[in-house]
């Protein structure tokens, strides 16, 4: 059987994730071939059928749909957030408001285009340049400021007097979590099997957290606890209803202001599972659900996913659109 062909990020944050694989755990080894590289170098490694599922960033999976539409996502897996994340960070002499230009990591494209969104809902608009991961810590000038991520941003953190976190600042204004990355590939990349071995290699990293902070810290300036910490309290690895809404906030904000080609709903791989698939809706006997008032002002499709998020219950004719339409 020919091994499926994995490229994932090289963080700390990714490592729960490829736990199992990188140890060859079980049939890991005989089913997974693991590759590390920078995010955007993994998007660059999936366009171009170098592998056949990366660890992709979510902006990357609305740009390579729009382009093929063929994308699938494994279910349940992400590296998410809800609040400070802590490794997406604007940095700066001064504070946001004063930066003229803001370098962006050239190994990111999703939290690139989420510090440019969030300057745009400030009313800012500093020019974005477009900086190399190695050096953009010693870019940072008075006026201009840096977009740090992954684990060079504990460091960034320390050294300059205004830090924002973006993950913070999105949550603060949308009021969701933030989907930073997604297991993708195209149609048929992965089988039911393979989707499953993904969930156990994730579930056995979470179980070992503890393990990985330990090995990550004796090779960085980081303490074990900081590392546990963060892997327990800043990421989330569901993918869940409220993750799917803020990645559907996201691309809906991201698209309207410019910088996405188009909202992406995720399409998802088959689990493997015997229960009927997600798409399906039974028409045969209609819902006995009583319709709510309609003489309210529609809410856009952005609120109805922060409602269904929240718990709110939705009335009939909204579940309805939602369903169309998200």
């Amino acid at each position: 059987m020919k091994k499926i062909r994995l490229a994932a990020v090289s963080f700390l944050n990714a490592r729960p994730i490829t736990y199992a694989i990188e140890r060859g755990l079980g049939a890991m080894g005989d089913r997974f071939e693991l590759h590390y590289a920078l995010p955007s170098q993994c998007a660059d490694m999936l366009a171009r059928g170098e592998v056949d599922l990366a660890l992709l960033p979510s902006a990357s999976y609305a740009v390579i749909n729009a382009q093929r539409e063929d994308l699938r996502v494994v279910p349940g897996i992400a590296v998410a957030g809800k609040g400070y994340v802590r490794t997406v960070l604007l940095v700066g002499q001064v504070p946001w408001h004063d930066m003229q230009v803001v370098g962006t990591d050239s190994a990111s494209r999703t939290s690139a285009t989420l510090v440019q969104l969030l300057s745009r809902q400030r009313g800012l608009a500093p020019r974005f340049e477009v900086t190399n991961h190695t050096n953009i810590m010693a870019t940072v000038t008075e006026a201009r400021g840096a977009l740090m991520i992954g684990d060079p941003a504990f460091e960034a953190a320390e050294r300059f007097p205004y830090v924002y976190d973006l993950g913070q600042e999105w949550t603060k204004w949308v009021g969701l979590p933030f989907v930073y990355a997604v297991w993708a590939g195209r149609a048929g990349a992965v089988d039911g099997e393979a989707v499953q071995l993904l969930k156990e290699s994730l579930r056995q990293g979470l179980e070992h957290r503890a393990e990985i902070a330990r090995g990550w810290a004796e090779n960085s300036h980081l303490s074990p606890e900081v590392c546990e910490a963060y892997l327990r309290n800043n990421i989330r690895y569901q993918l869940g209803a409220e993750e799917l809404s803020g990645a559907a906030a996201f691309f809906e904000r991201a698209h309207a202001a410019g910088l996405l080609p188009r909202k992406a709903p995720f399409h998802f791989f088959d689990d493997g599972r015997a229960e009927r698939p997600i798409t399906t809706v039974r028409t045969a006997a209609p819902l006995p659900i009583p319709k709510t008032g309609t003489d309210h002002p529609e809410k856009s499709i952005d609120a109805l996913l922060t409602d269904a998020a929240a718990g709110v219950r939705l009335g009939y004719d909204d579940a309805i659109r939602l369903y169309e339409k998200a």
